[in-house]
């Protein structure tokens, strides 16, 4: 009994131990032991994910950059920034997406590598320690979005005002479900923001504005009028605060003076009306832009139906121009 024992015992043992060997160079040898078939070597993954860009088999293939770094006839990274349109763009979040950002672009890296960005001296760029031609008041502080263009100063060339651009510039935007604009839509429209901002328990955003000179801009009385000029900056040329990838910077500027209607009732919101001196004028760009103003006296039809467009903070603290 002991003796039939010990030998399963031992054929046990036998087996394990060649079962365990075939585990561990069957990957390499391709032996199967008699009565075993091999099923599968891979690794499934998860069932309906997407790959991410730069993983998986596009792993040193491509890369995720912004939207305007990528050629969109060979659809590889440049050096440049391309000006040409770039389709649309959903502004939504989500895992089903190849890059993190939504501005980001799955891009082709090309065979000489990943290029280095050098100046270009046909793309505009700005000085923000020379003046603009024949400024209200000498630059004291500016402050300008770290991207891959600024806008240079138009000698002598007057603004024109009021020009929406309805399809925005660079690219239009597909889920867009709060009404949120275009990229730079509407040009002239200033986000008023803290200075000292302490996120994230705080909000950046105290009110909204539009620009009427390069130099002033128009905003609501009871935004501003208990506040000093260092409480505060205005933002010109910004879309959403929450990402530096737009091609176009923002223009940020010091307020020198705050000047309240002279009538205003802050209880019942009465000539509600303030202008804010800027320390320094803005410059012109693409997304940086005036607003008309009527011609004294000029009068309007009261079912005149007129667009309402302002800075709102959506559910995750980002801040959109919308359209109401």
């Amino acid at each position: 009994m002991f003796f039939g024992l010990t030998a399963i015992l031992f054929f046990n043992i036998q087996f394990l131990t060649v079962f365990a060997q075939y585990n561990e160079t069957d990957q390499v040898s391709g032996f199967l032991p008699p009565g075993y078939e091999e099923v599968t070597t891979k690794n499934l993954g998860s069932i309906g994910a997407i790959e991410k860009c730069g993983e998986g088999s596009s792993q040193g293939v491509d890369l995720c950059v912004p939207y305007y770094q990528c050629d969109s006839e060979t659809r590889t990274i440049i050096e440049t920034a391309r000006t040409d349109g770039f389709g649309v763009i959903d502004i939504r979040f989500g895992e089903d997406k190849p890059c993190d950002h939504y501005l980001d672009i799955c891009c082709g890296i090309p065979k000489g590598g990943i290029p280095s960005p050098t100046p270009d001296s046909e793309s505009p760029t700005i000085d923000v320690e020379s003046p603009p031609p024949d400024p209200v008041d000498p630059p004291k502080s500016t402050s300008e979005k770290p991207t891959s263009e600024s806008p240079r100063p138009k000698p002598n060339q007057p603004w024109s005002c009021g020009i929406r651009n309805d399809n925005g510039i660079d690219f239009q935007i597909t889920g867009n479900n709060n009404h949120e604009s275009e990229y730079g839509e509407f040009p002239w429209m200033v986000a008023i923001v803290k200075s000292n901002y302490n996120p994230p328990n705080d909000n950046l955003l105290l009110c909204g504005g539009s620009l009427i000179t390069p130099n002033v801009v128009l905003t609501a009385a009871h935004c501003v009028h208990k506040l000093k000029t260092n409480d505060f900056k205005a933002r010109i040329g910004e879309w959403d605060t929450q990402t530096e990838k737009e091609r176009l910077p923002y223009q940020e500027r010091n307020i020198k003076q705050i000047i309240v209607h002279e009538q205003f009732h802050p209880q019942v919101l009465y000539n509600d009306v303030a202008l804010l001196v800027l320390e320094s004028p803005v410059v012109e760009a693409e997304n940086v832009g005036i607003i008309c103003l009527p011609q004294a006296g000029e009068e309007f039809n009261s079912k005149t139906v007129l667009p309402l467009v302002g800075e709102k903070i959506n559910l995750e603290k980002k801040v959109f121009i919308k359209q109401f």
